[in-house]
């Protein structure tokens, strides 16, 4: 079960979540035209590393987006750790992969959807795992 502001954002209705992000891109983040007419605008929230963060990425996620995250130098400065989100396009290139390695066993949040598929979040990263998992018991 999600604990924290991921437990408030998966209460909430679609309205409501789009409502709660566009907020927290006005209060936090900003909106770059983009150069060219054909090319989306960038949408870029700075927010210190923590709860908050998450929450961040996983409304955004659900409201379409796919979540990235770029961290600034504040902790070198002597603030605490922070990045910025950004809300891409929700598909990947080839180019936006690490090579593969084996991080063992990592704790994971994966509330299910409604359609039975499973978001998970993982060292940064919001994604649909699928229909495959099914529940102890279930």
């Amino acid at each position: 079960m999600a604990v924290g502001p991921e437990r408030l954002i998966i209460s909430m209705s679609s309205g409501q979540r789009s409502a709660w992000l566009d907020s927290i891109i006005d209060a936090e983040g900003h909106r770059l035209k983009a150069e060219k007419d054909e090319w989306n605008d960038y949408i870029r929230i700075a927010q210190i590393d923590g709860p908050l963060q998450e929450a961040i990425k996983l409304a955004a996620y659900l409201e379409g987006y796919r979540p990235t995250y770029s961290s600034n130098s504040a902790e070198r400065n002597g603030f605490k750790p922070a990045g910025t989100v950004g809300l891409a396009k929700p598909y990947v290139a080839p180019s936006t992969f690490q090579e593969p390695m084996s991080l063992g066993v990592q704790p994971v949040w994966a509330p299910e959807t409604e359609l039975g598929t499973w978001t998970a979040g993982l060292d940064g990263q919001v994604f649909l795992v699928g229909s495959a998992f099914t529940r102890a018991g279930t």
